[in-house]
Formats: C-alpha cells, structure tokens, sequence
C-alpha cells in the first residue's frame, strides 16, 4: 500500500496507492443521511423557534469562527494538491 516516503518543507508524506484513497471516500449512502440530517435542522425551525435561534446562533458562530480565525490557519490542502506539488518540486530538480 505505502510506495514510499517523501520530506517536504518539515513534513514527512508518504505516498500511497490510489486503491487506499479510493476506500476512504463517502459511501453512496451517505447523501440520504446528509439529507435526513437537513430535514431535522430544517422541522427545528418550524417546530420550536428557541430551538431555531440556538440553532442558528451556533451556526453563525461557527461561519464567524471560521471566517476569522480558522481559515488563515489551515494546515494543508487536499492529499491531491500535495502529491502535485512534491511531483512538480521534483520535477524542477532533474
């Protein structure tokens, strides 16, 4: 599964085969799930509207956490873009 490992700017990659990418992906099931949990947030607004305001208090607090602290803060991209990147590092070497 594991070809090998690579050293890049501190951090140690090691890169796998697309086999072990594949099987870590969502399941076709999951988007009926998603859709559930968007059917419950969605009956809170119209059953309970303190259960819609807590709701929606957490969602905004979490945008705001996220648009001002979190998203400079990110530690990598997608395993894809990372790949891409130590190919085209190695790519300049040679």
């Amino acid at each position: 599964m594991l070809d090998g490992k690579r050293h890049v700017h501190g951090v140690d990659y090691q890169k796998v085969s697309a086999d072990y990418l594949h099987k870590r992906q969502l399941k076709s099931g999951s988007a009926g799930w998603v859709l559930l949990a968007l059917v419950a947030v969605m009956a809170t607004f119209l059953v309970n509207v303190t259960a819609a305001l807590i709701t929606a208090g957490i969602f905004v607090a979490s945008l705001a956490y996220f648009w001002f602290y979190s998203r400079h803060r990110l530690v990598a991209n997608a395993p894809e873009e990372e790949f891409e990147a130590i190919e085209r590092a190695e790519a300049e070497l040679v």
